[in-house]
């Protein structure tokens, strides 16, 4: 018979036969390039290796993830295999979730029962329908709990205090760990880069919930997450995000460390009950660079095709001044420091006020620049990665991608700071570009437009294929 013993919130024990049953179950492929010679040469070759979760600690004892044990049982059920579990998680008792002055939708509602009935688990929801209200609550059902609040950038953090303080939390109970503030609190909020610094033996037992704000960061075992969740024995463990993690590596994180999705709310559903702005997609074609076809490595590509391309840069702020003479407030979100700086200086020279944001920024400046977007003071931003991910700009009206690239949690993430609807506001205008000018950017402007396809943004089935 196949034992499970739960030694903690972190690992579970299985036997021999556990192990024998279970082992590809939880493992997944990975790769790695080496270089040498091949079969046509000299060059790379893709090299195929299995990833095994069960750890073997003796010939009888094995041990894997707590957020695995859903996952084993369905499993386990599904082919009628004998098992046996002993030991238990801790069970945290938690306090109704209201909160004076807000009124939850039935959909988070439902995730918000979802998260407390389970104990452990991801909530997946679209950017702009409230994921920080459903945070709030489960802050107020663990009233006296210690609570660690974790995500990877200092403006979450920022913005989650503020909402915080907004629904009347003691000022008292909060602490902040996250660059050069160093406070404690019964709710903690720190950035997973300050507090995995930490010795583990100052937190191993001290908190009894984790909130994971943005959880797709959690992408390996072996990064800050992982060194810290396998180092907590905080029973109750949360995740929230707009957008599941695609690979294999960091499905497995996510799940291992935090546990299973508990409950979705989609952007088609958020479109359908009004609280998720439709968007609209405008897809520009850009004019092909002489010579731009001969770059071999994807870096130059980059760097040519998208950084330095003049008249990409320039259809740009075309795109953007117009919006802005149309009172429409302007997001252009890029990947890196240089294509920021060129925009920017690109604004000034057509006479368009423009900000760039980009990581080297305080605190305070990063909140006066979202604020006076939200505002409308200023009508166009130029923003690098930090402003993808967990920012609130309710009144935005429109989103220029112009980094490109293919990863779907990117793309979502970057529209997704105009997805909040408002009184005046139904709808956000999308632009994106169809860079064809090598086969690098043609990948990915692809990968780009099946995403937008996959979610009903863009009717014509053909446009993406060519």
């Amino acid at each position: 018979m196949i034992t499970l013993k739960i030694l903690d919130p972190v690992h579970i024990e299985t036997n021999m036969e556990g192990k024998a049953n279970l082992n590809k179950l939880l493992s997944y492929q990975a790769y790695y390039w080496h270089t040498g010679k091949t079969k046509s040469g000299y060059g790379k070759k893709r090299v195929d290796y299995p990833v095994y979760l069960i750890q073997t600690l003796s010939n009888s004892k094995h041990i894997f993830l707590t957020g695995f044990l859903p996952k084993v049982i369905n499993f386990l059920e599904e082919l009628k295999m004998p098992y046996e579990i002993t030991g238990e998680i801790p069970k945290v008792a938690y306090d109704p979730p209201d909160i004076p002055g807000i009124i939850y939708r039935p959909d988070q509602k439902r995730l918000i029962e979802a998260a407390l009935e389970n104990g452990r688990g991801v909530l997946q929801a679209p950017c702009g329908s409230g994921k920080g209200l459903i945070l709030l609550a489960l802050v107020k059902a663990f009233g006296q709990e210690n609570i660690l609040f974790l995500c990877h950038s200092v403006t979450i953090i920022s913005q989650f205090k503020e909402e915080l303080l907004k629904w009347g939390f003691n000022p008292k109970e909060i602490g902040v760990l996250s660059g050069s503030q160093n406070t404690t609190g019964r709710i903690q909020l720190a950035s997973i880069q300050s507090f995995s610094k930490l010795i583990p033996k100052t937190y191993v037992d001290k908190y009894d919930v984790i909130l994971t704000d943005e959880c797709h960061g959690i992408s390996s075992l072996k990064g800050m997450y992982g060194f810290v969740l396998q180092r907590t024995l905080a029973p109750v463990r949360i995740g929230v995000t707009a957008t599941m993690p695609y690979r294999d590596e960091a499905i497995f994180a996510l799940e291992g460390l935090i546990g299973p999705k508990l409950g979705e709310l989609t952007v088609k559903e958020g479109n359908e009950i009004g609280i998720i702005a439709k968007p609209e997609i405008q897809i520009i074609e850009v004019p092909t660079i002489d010579g731009l076809e001969e770059c071999r490595n994807y870096q130059d590509v980059y760097q040519v095709g998208v950084v330095e391309n003049f008249t990409r840069n320039m259809l740009i702020f075309a795109l953007a001044k117009k919006q802005v003479e149309k009172g429409k407030s302007v997001l252009i979100n890029v990947n890196r420091l240089e294509h920021g700086y060129r925009l920017e200086a690109l604004g000034n020279e057509w006479g368009l006020e423009c900000k760039f944001i980009h990581g080297d920024a305080d605190e305070d400046t990063r909140n006066r620049i979202k604020h006076a977007l939200d505002s409308k003071e200023t009508m166009c931003v130029i923003a690098s990665t930090i402003f993808k991910e967990g920012v609130n700009i309710r009144s935005l009206d429109t989103c220029i991608n112009a980094a490109g690239q293919k990863s779907e949690i990117a793309t979502l993430q970057a529209l997704g700071r105009g997805l909040r609807t408002t009184e005046d506001k139904k709808t956000v205008l999308i632009i994106d570009f169809k860079d064809m000018g090598h086969k690098y950017l043609r990948s990915h402007y692809r990968a780009r437009y099946a995403i937008y396809k996959k979610n009903g943004w863009i009717e014509d089935p053909e446009e993406g294929a060519k």
